[in-house]
Order: C-alpha cells, then structure tokens, then sequence
C-alpha cells in the first residue's frame, strides 16, 4: 500500500509540475549539449578571430605607414617650384632635335678613338608626367668597337655621362675575348 501512495504521490506531483520538469529537461540537454558539443568550436572560433585581428591590426598600420610615406612625398612634391619645372622642360630637347641626338652622339663615339658597329634608335613611348604634361623617352642601342680596357670603358662611360647628360645607361653586354660592346640607353623628349 505505501508503494501505490508513494506511486500516486510521484504522478500526482508530475502531473501538476509536467511543464517545469519539461522546461529543467531541456535546460539541461541544452547545457550539457553546449558543454560537451559546441564549447571547443566556439573557443576554436574565438582564437580564429583573435588572430584576424591581429593580422587586420598589422595590415592597417602597414597601410598607415604607406599613407604616411605618400603624405611626406606628396609633400615633397609640393615643394618643386613651377620656375624647376620649367627649367626640367627646358634641359629636355624637343622630338624634333632627335637627329641632332644621334648624330652628336656618332660624333661623340668617334671623338673617343672607338668604331661605331650600330646604331638603332628605337621608337618614342609616351611617359605621363604631372604637371607638365607628356613626356617620351626613346631606347638607343649602340654597338662599338675599339674598347680596349676596362679603365678604357669606364672612362668612355664617365666621359659619356657628363657630357650627354640626357642619356642613361639601361644596361651594357659585352663579348667576351673581343673589343665589342653594346650599349643600351635611355633618353627623354618633350
């Protein structure tokens, strides 16, 4: 008989509590679903974002510090007079004195004791240059001969640069046991 008491007394307190014994058991399933399912993803997924934090952080000071060296080189430009640029355009010969250009530098070869193999004069390539407007540089190739030394070539060079300012040196080739060397170089026109 104690036992159908206590039986009645269970379904009796079950019955009138059904809806929080419900609520408590799928609290529980849901705790115990966290704890033992989804905690590690969300401690993995934390880490993760940690980490692209960082690398955002790192990436927006590099930025910063891009934005900084453009501001002071901006700032650089700003100072260039207008009176240096005009000056610029005035050391630029115009495309009309090209032949004058590669007929000062024949005689330029021929003044220093060497044979001029080759001349290729390559074709003008627009150069968009603020504020002035267009700028063209142009490719020569120059082989020549007669070079007989190292200190010989180097001189040539020197002499080169300082007395035709407007042509730079892109690159030299040279074959081995012979006097011949080509000479690629650059120069600019309005």
């Amino acid at each position: 008989m104690a036992a159908s008491f206590f039986k009645k007394y269970v379904v009796n307190i079950l019955d009138r509590y059904y809806y929080f014994f419900l609520v408590g058991l799928v609290i529980i399933c849901l705790g115990a679903g966290y704890f033992f399912l989804i905690k590690d993803k969300v401690a993995e997924i934390q880490k993760v974002g940690i980490v692209d934090l960082q690398s955002r952080q790192e990436l927006h000071d590099s930025k910063l510090q891009t934005k900084n060296s453009l501001a002071a080189l901006e700032n650089q430009y700003q100072e260039v007079s207008q009176y240096q640029l005009k000056q610029l355009a005035n050391v630029l010969p115009s495309q009309n004195e090209l032949p004058a250009l590669i007929i000062e530098v024949k005689n330029f070869i021929l003044r220093n004791n060497l044979q001029l193999v080759s001349i290729d004069a390559g074709t003008l390539t627009p150069i968009e240059v603020e504020p002035s407007g267009l700028v063209q540089e142009m490719n020569i190739s120059l082989s020549l001969a007669g070079v007989e030394s190292y200190q010989g070539l180097k001189f040539f060079l020197d002499s080169l640069s300082s007395t035709l300012p407007l042509l730079e040196l892109t690159s030299l080739s040279y074959v081995d046991g012979t006097d011949a060397y080509t000479l690629n170089l650059t120069t600019y026109f309005q």
